[in-house]
């Protein structure tokens, strides 16, 4: 049961993952670039 459950869990994490590098760094990369001076500085 456990096995089951840290399967499950450690496949959330890497769909997740994949998710989040296709919407934020493919899909939504060109408007965080356009938008850039809207964001505040990394030193900030």
């Amino acid at each position: 049961m456990a096995k089951k459950a840290l399967l499950a869990l450690v496949s959330v994490f890497i769909a997740w993952s994949i998710l989040d590098f296709l919407l934020h760094g493919v899909l939504l990369q060109p408007i965080y670039s356009a938008t850039s001076a809207l964001w505040r500085p990394i030193d900030q």
